[in-house]
């Protein structure tokens, strides 16, 4: 089940993001497993980074690492070229959201020209620079692969374990659906807002399996938790979304059962601070739209 929504997650981010399927683009064969092998080691800095400056050098890890790297750029490279190479007419057509960053880059750069009282064509490579526009094209493919293809995983799971959710959601879908007969599996955007039920079994997921078990902020300047603890400057701030998720002071007596009947209770949805496993899902959900899938969640960003 997990390949499969790696498979699927990777597939739709390719087609939100750059409006392209991953089988057009030359080079993708091998992409996710250098995908997974870069999102590996670079977990592993964490616990060896005092000394990563020195094994980087002499660790055959580290050198397979830097070779996949060098692949996963590679592919974003060709991405970049074949949309700067498209006509601004064709890239004003285009809703994935390469093309509305390039857009938007070039309104900047426009409205700077006008002002400045010179003439000279919108250069969105060397206004952002393709290193920069490298970075955006990666950060929408890792930010969301693993995050979502866990979050569906462990719907599945849940979903699989608990046969009376199971039913709801089947009562749920039929329902929606009754009006375009019942070889109709196919909803639409106006119908995929009304699974409300459905919405609530994946956030009940989220809350037990985050996709991030627990997370690192590195304080910037000296600073204060919200208990009056004093935080230095260059700290390292660990949290864990795993734990928050089944502490019974935010989540009641039961925290520790799957019971998604507990978010259509809620008269008011918990802060990202009280859950922040839901940091990023309101962000790509406004980005990409719940019809096209649910979010991508907190993976460090």
């Amino acid at each position: 089940m997990q390949e499969i929504s790696a498979r699927y997650t990777l597939n739709s981010i390719f087609d939100v993001a750059f409006g392209l399927p991953l089988s057009e683009i030359e080079g993708t064969e091998n992409f996710a497993e250098h995908m997974s092998f870069v999102n590996k080691h670079c977990a592993q800095r964490l616990f060896v980074k005092q000394y990563y400056k020195l094994l980087r050098w002499v660790m055959p890890s580290e050198r397979e690492l830097r070779r996949c790297t060098r692949e996963v750029q590679a592919v974003a490279d060709t991405i970049l070229l074949r949309r700067l190479q498209e006509s601004e007419e064709k890239i004003n057509a285009r809703s994935d959201l390469l093309s509305l960053s390039i857009r938007k880059a070039r309104e900047l750069d426009s409205e700077g020209v006008k002002n400045s009282g010179q003439e000279s064509k919108p250069d969105v490579a060397s206004l952002l620079g393709p290193k920069t526009l490298r970075s955006i094209i990666l950060t929408f493919v890792f930010a969301g692969r693993d995050t979502t293809a866990e979050c569906l995983t462990y719907s599945f799971y849940a979903i699989a374990r608990h046969p009376q959710v199971q039913k709801r959601i089947v009562q749920e879908l039929e329902s929606t659906k009754t009006n375009h007969g019942p070889a109709c599996t196919a909803f639409t955007f106006d119908e995929v807002k009304k699974l409300k039920y459905l919405e609530a079994v994946v956030y009940e997921a989220v809350r037990l399996y985050p996709a991030l078990p627990f997370n690192v902020k590195n304080a910037v300047k000296d600073d204060y938790l919200p208990d009056g603890t004093f935080v230095p400057a260059g700290v390292d701030v660990v949290y864990s979304p795993w734990f928050m998720g089944r502490n019974g002071a935010l989540w009641g007596d039961d925290p520790l059962e799957f019971r998604p009947q507990r978010w259509l209770e809620m008269s008011k949805r918990p802060s990202a601070y009280e859950f922040p496993a839901f940091q990023a899902v309101s962000v790509v959900t406004h980005c990409h739209g719940h019809s096209r899938k649910v979010g991508t969640l907190d993976g460090g960003a």
